[in-house]
């Protein structure tokens, strides 16, 4: 029997050429061997740790130099989008004063104003206004550009639709008009809007040209690094400013390199630009401010590799110089470690050699040196001892163990060997794998380990006597994993003896079940939930054969599953579809579709039904359709409560209509007798005033009032009765409903002394007409019942909370003495006619229009303190606020 490079008698197998070149080999010594590596390695370390360092501190100080020149646009950058923003939002301030809207304000306070923005703000070169109509210019600064021909400008065309903010640009018009004290070429930023005229509607454009210096100034009062260039891009690429500060030369140019750094968003890199020189670059690109939009500037800012680099090359340089000294002392430190270990090694290393040529009897040279290398001279003599003995033993049980190893290793399940003491020797990976054990936390343990603490003792105790009875055992048992999972495991454990009958080991092979135990819980969760059902389910076959119905199917058909098993569910059809329909539910589910409809079917008594249903097939692992499932719910008592609603329905809506009609109808045939007596009334008054007593003109006074008042109450029906609810609605502005409807009471707010304050007002889906008569009767509420013992003021509000637009009338009139009342109602009034003149139709009006928006009113008040009326409109039909519609106060 052969093993381990020698024959039965202990001769070497070594081929000559094998001999030749272990012969070669042995030209280079261990210690030279030791020294080349060490030295090798110590080199080759640290000249690789110091390159890495090295490109590691460049790349960091080129990463931070690179942010730092970010920061600096991005700071410049902000100070450009928030001048702008504050010129931007200037214009339009100023076009929402109502000396700009009112066309008689005279031109000449329009251009005091204009000048005495202009000289607030020194970067201004000319603000102006433009007619709509005409194109010309009506008012500007110094008198510049008034009757000039100016709607060929850009921002005439676009400030006329919204505010609008151009780009920079030649002077042209007003080149040879404005002065020039920094003598170049004059270029200029616009900011227009436009004005609207006390009815919303768009008739002239403010202008604001600012001079384009204004930017160089900003750029100028940033700090800038040494050898550092800062350039401010156009959106077109274009150079505005460049390192020069001429913007003559810099709108010729086109953008540098850097603008390839800006379209990837990337900061630090290192370019070559135009002239040839690298750089390191940053940038920073405008996304406007608040509600400025922004022009789409860009800011590079790059500064000359030598100076931005400096120091990482020279950091670079201590790093490599640093690194090649170490290396060099750990070469040198590990030549003189090799010499000490080779040479016992070497006198061992001549003993092996011989022994390696046959010679097993060579004795084994005692050394001296590190413990080490005697215990190795040791082992090696016993070795050669055992040697002879052990090959024929090893070749014998080689074949075995390999197989065995592979077996172990290469197994699914996991497996774990203890010995007799039950203390665990050997795990396979698989065991690793389920428990999440490492092999040094578990050998030398005991199983007791993996214990979970659900099984009793009683459970082990029958394990340990159905071993010792039967060598063997297997079960389900519950275990812990080492992150502190409990999970189910199927244990099989086989008693090992030795040659001599004696237990040597035990032998578990378990598997992980907990998705097998998963998978049976979902069935059975699957299952109750199908028995469980509130509606009827159905499987069929692919030809339709029913193979399951749960028992709510029962409760609904009264078949049982004995009765349908096996059969068509056409038993329950009534006749009420169509073969046609039939036939594209058949397609439908049968091209892997899902199919949702009703049906009316047969109970098995005779009985018809009404059914919701949900039919869709059931595919395979690999797509196929195996099978078909029916979801079905019985709608029956639902159907006919439909039915019995909608013609409830119908009858309310044909019986408001009718009386809205026939309200309407009365309303308007009672105005004219009502205009008959008013005007004979009146006319007795004018002709027979002298003849009649005292006593008669009172009486004919009360007929006029009373006549009035009959005349009011009418109109308010009609108004009343002519809000539909099929009104269409569209997009008003509110501000311009609240603004009319003050002017209808301007008449009676002037008589009060009052004032009214009206913030910004959205707009929303509604109907016009309607939200003025909202906001009449609202503001002439609060003019009515106001206090004459303090000035009238009144205020209108509007916030959005939680998806709905609360909007309020908060007046500081007289209040309502009992909040309890619901003052809605019609024909609901506090006070006499008398004392307070009134129909009590008018916020049973409000309450009718807010209703027809889908909103509500209420209102809350104090005696004596006031009074604020809401009401809301859903979001969801409101647009955005645009940022006007409110007025100052206005008496």
């Amino acid at each position: 029997m052969t093993g381990h490079g020698f024959d039965d008698q202990g001769k070497s197998l070594l081929s000559p050429a094998a001999k030749s070149s272990a012969s070669f080999d042995s030209r280079l010594g261990l210690r030279v061997r030791l020294g080349l590596t060490v030295g090798g390695l110590a080199c080759g370390l640290a000249l690789a740790i110091g390159l890495l360092f090295a490109e590691l501190a460049r790349n960091h100080l080129a990463e931070r130099q690179g942010q730092a020149l970010s920061g600096l646009a991005a700071q410049i950058l902000d100070a450009l989008d928030r001048g702008m923003f504050e010129r931007f939002r200037e214009i339009q301030i100023l076009a929402e004063l109502d000396e700009f809207r009112s066309p008689a304000t005279p031109v000449d306070s329009k251009r005091r104003i204009l000048e005495r923005v202009q000289s607030t703000y020194q970067y201004y070169a000319w603000i102006g206004i433009a007619d709509l109509a005409s194109g010309q210019g009506l008012v500007g600064t110094q008198g510049y550009l008034e009757t000039r021909d100016l709607s060929k400008r850009p921002w005439f065309s676009e400030g006329a639709k919204a505010p609008y903010v151009g780009d920079v640009h030649d002077a042209l018009l007003l080149a040879k008009l404005l002065p020039n004290p920094r003598g170049a070429p004059i270029y200029l930023l616009d900011v227009a809007t436009p004005i609207r005229d006390p009815d919303g509607n768009v008739v002239q454009v403010l202008c604001g040209h600012l001079h384009w210096w204004w930017t160089q100034d900003v750029v100028n009062t940033f700090n800038k690094p040494t050898d550092t260039q800062i350039f401010l891009i156009s959106r077109e690429g274009i150079v505005l400013i460049g390192t020069t500060g001429n913007e003559g030369e810099a709108f010729s140019r086109i953008a540098p390199a850097g603008m390839d750094l800006a379209s990837v968003n990337r900061a630090g890199d290192l370019l070559r630009w135009q002239d040839g020189t690298i750089y390191l670059s940053g940038f920073a690109r405008s996304q406007g401010y608040q509600s400025y939009p922004g022009l789409g500037w860009t800011i590079i800012v790059r500064q000359n590799e030598s100076t931005a680099l400096a120091l990482a090359r020279a950091t670079r340089e201590r790093i490599l110089w640093i690194g090649g000294i170490a290396g060099l002392l750990g070469a040198i430190v590990g030549w003189q470690l090799a010499g000490r270990l080779a040479a016992p090694i070497e006198r061992l290393s001549a003993a092996a050699a011989r022994i390696g040529e046959g010679a097993l009897t060579e004795p084994i040279p005692l050394v001296s040196g590190y413990r080490e290398v005697a215990t190795l001279a040791r082992s090696l003599s016993g070795m050669v001892n055992s040697l002879t003995t052990e090959i024929a033993e090893r070749r014998a049980a080689e074949a075995q163990l390999k197989l065995a190893a592979t077996v172990f290793r290469s197994s699914s399940e996991g497996i774990l060997i203890t010995d007799a003491a039950n203390t665990v020797v050997a795990v396979n990976d698989s065991f690793f794998a389920i428990t999440g054990y490492r092999r040094e936390e578990i050998l030398g343990q005991r199983p007791s380990i993996l214990g979970s603490g659900r099984h009793g003792p009683d459970f082990y105790i029958s394990m340990w006597q159905t071993l010792a009875a039967t060598g063997g055992w297997q079960g389900e048992i519950w275990n812990r994993r080492k992150n502190g999972e409990i999970y189910p495991e199927w244990l099989s454990i086989k008693a090992v003896s030795d040659e001599n009958g004696r237990l040597a080991n035990y032998v578990a092979v378990f598997r992980d079940i907990t998705d097998i135990r998963k998978a049976d819980e979902a069935i059975r969760k699957l299952q109750r939930a199908v028995e469980q059902s509130p509606v009827a389910i159905i499987i069929t076959d692919t030809a339709a054969n029913i193979e399951y119905v749960n028992p709510q199917f029962t409760l609904n058909t009264g078949y049982s599953f004995e009765d349908v098993v096996g059969r068509n569910p056409r038993i329950l059809r009534d006749g009420g579809k169509s073969d046609a329909e039939y036939k594209a539910l058949w397609e439908t589910i049968s091209s892997g579709r899902t199919w949702t409809g009703e049906f009316c079917n047969r109970r098995k008594d005779g009985s018809t039904y009404w059914e919701e249903a949900i039919i869709a097939p059931i595919r395979n692992a690999e797509g196929g359709i195996t099978h078909y499932v029916a979801i079905k719910e019985d709608v029956t008592a639902r159907k006919k409560a439909e039915r019995e609603l909608m013609q409830t329905l119908d009858l309310v809506t044909r019986q408001n209509s009718e009386l809205e009609r026939f309200a309407y109808v009365a309303a308007h045939d009672l105005q004219e007798p009502l205009r008959t007596i008013t005007a004979f009334t009146q006319l007795i008054e004018r002709q027979m005033s002298e003849r009649l007593t005292v006593e008669e003109k009172d009486w004919m006074g009360l007929v006029s009032s009373a006549a009035l008042r009959m005349y009011s109450l009418i109109n308010d029906l009609l108004i009343y009765s002519r809000i539909a609810a099929d009104t269409p609605l569209k997009i008003i502005d509110m501000g311009v409903c609240c603004r009319e409807a003050l002017d209808n009471v301007r008449q009676s707010l002037e008589a009060t002394g009052g004032t009214v304050t009206v913030e910004p007002l959205p707009k929303v889906h509604g109907d016009h007409r309607q939200m003025v008569q909202l906001w009449q009767n609202l503001l002439g509420n609060s003019i009515k019942f106001h206090n004459p013992l303090r000035p009238l003021a009144i205020r209108v509000q509007a916030r959005e909370d939680g998806g709905v637009w609360e909007f309020s009338v908060t007046d500081n009139g007289i209040g309502i003495e009992d909040s309890e009342h619901d003052m809605f109602d019609l024909f609901r009034r506090q006070h006499t006619a008398e004392k307070y003149p009134g129909t009590g139709i008018g916020l049973t009006i409000c309450k009718r229009i807010v209703m027809h928006h889908g909103g509500r009113i209420w209102f809350q008040a104090r005696p004596n303190e006031g009074c604020t009326f809401f009401f809301t409109i859903h979001s969801s039909v409101a647009v955005e606020l645009e940022g006007a519609g409110g007025f100052p106060e206005t008496s």
